[in-house]
């Protein structure tokens, strides 16, 4: 499909369970490009602090050609649109992905950008990870159930940053900050201003 197409669909109406606490908003899948734009006028104009952004590269060597383009191929799509954002964004633009093929290919063409090995209970330990990976990430973003002080340890040891995905409880999110991890993923930053001091 076209992206011409694709922003005539209205998204953001549609309740889903697993997200009870989710806010309407009527609108359109904006481009990347348009996205960050937006943003980067939206905090100037109103004199936010800048944002972090951590592009995901869902990707799987089982859909490739079908969901989406080979890894290489997605790779230059990608850096094709983000390029011209590279110098503003420096130190602000994270990419991750489960799939080491997009990471490996990024880390060899763009070794600035700094990127991140999102991992789940199906992936091996740590060191495994990272040896299969075959450098070391800026972060690395295992599921929040696996993390623990030991992980953090092994992590900062080596001079990776950890950030748990997808903490969506105020408790959770509490139990992990004390365990000294560098940030935390999660579907509502509201739950942030509800966090024990």
């Amino acid at each position: 499909m076209n992206y011409a197409d694709i922003k005539k669909f209205i998204i953001g109406v549609k309740r889903y369970e697993a997200f009870s606490n989710q806010e309407l908003i009527k609108t359109y899948a904006p481009l990347l490009t348009e996205m960050i734009d937006s943003i980067e006028n939206f905090t100037q104009k109103n004199h936010y602090q800048s944002v972090v952004y951590l592009l995901e590269i869902k990707s799987n060597p089982a859909t490739d050609g079908y969901e989406q383009p080979p890894p290489d191929v997605y790779v230059n799509i990608l850096m094709e649109k983000i390029k011209p954002y590279l110098q503003k964004l420096k130190g602000r633009l994270f990419i991750q992905s489960f799939d080491l093929r997009p990471l490996q290919i990024l880390h060899k063409n763009y070794p600035d950008i700094p990127l991140g090995f999102l991992v789940n209970k199906t992936n091996m330990e740590f060191e495994q990870n990272i040896k299969s990976l075959g450098f070391i990430p800026a972060l690395y973003n295992p599921e929040y159930h696996m993390v623990n002080r030991e992980i953090v340890h092994k992590c900062h040891k080596k001079g990776i940053k950890i950030f748990p995905w997808t903490v969506n409880d105020t408790n959770e999110i509490n139990r992990i900050s004390m365990l000294n991890v560098d940030g935390i993923i999660t579907d509502y930053p509201n739950l942030f201003g509800n966090l024990k001091k």
